[in-house]
């Protein structure tokens, strides 16, 4: 009888972990694509007021530094090809103004660590930007407003796939839990364990 709880106790343990082998084998989204696909997301809402198929538009930047520049530039041109939408450099019935484009990329820890170090990550990326519409009088005919937090967990070991872009803005920053946290944490997940395995006796008896 006892045998047979063991190898129970063995098939699930098995079980467990290669169910979490399989989970953390999945890709996690690159940074880069977090970033465009939050601006995307925003900019379908936003635009799809202010402009119409066939229009021709200006993209300007005012206080954009040139590694965000060159990143727009791109993102939006092939945005706006997507949306059959054309892009001059010289004059267009529509301007579309950047004012400001901002992005901070925040590593925490967790809990779930192996040897100490942590498996895996709490990643936090925040994407701000701000700009006008224009029409050809320059009057203002819609505000551009991002701002978008995208939240989920990653594996440590794939924190540089992630971050590889043309663009430094692609890398995060991490934010280590306190060495009083990483001392009190193992200790309350012993003690919770010895308390249900005493429960568990108890009970019994």
């Amino acid at each position: 009888m006892k045998l047979n709880f063991i190898h129970r106790v063995f098939f699930f343990a098995a079980l467990f972990g290669t169910a979490v082998l399989l989970f953390s084998a999945e890709e996690d989204i690159p940074n880069l694509s977090v970033i465009e696909n939050q601006l995307q997301s925003r900019l379908d809402s936003t635009l799809q007021s202010a402009l119409r198929q066939g229009d021709e538009i200006k993209i300007v930047f005012d206080h954009v530094s040139n590694e965000k520049k060159a990143f727009l530039k791109t993102f939006f041109t092939d945005y706006f090809a997507e949306k059959k939408v054309k892009v001059r450099i010289d004059s267009a019935a529509v301007k579309v103004i950047i004012e400001q484009f901002d992005v901070k990329i925040v590593y925490k820890e967790t809990s779930a660590k192996v040897w100490g170090v942590s498996s895996e990550l709490n990643r936090q990326i925040v994407v701000n930007l701000r700009g006008v519409v224009e029409d050809r009088k320059s009057d203002v005919i819609r505000a551009l407003h991002v701002d978008k937090t995208y939240m989920d967990k990653i594996s440590t070991e794939n924190v540089k796939d992630i971050e590889k872009s043309p663009y430094s803005f692609t890398t995060g920053r991490l934010l280590k839990k306190s060495s009083w946290t990483n001392l009190v944490e193992p200790v309350v997940v012993s003690v919770s364990a010895a308390v249900i395995i005493l429960l568990f006796f108890v009970l019994r008896t």
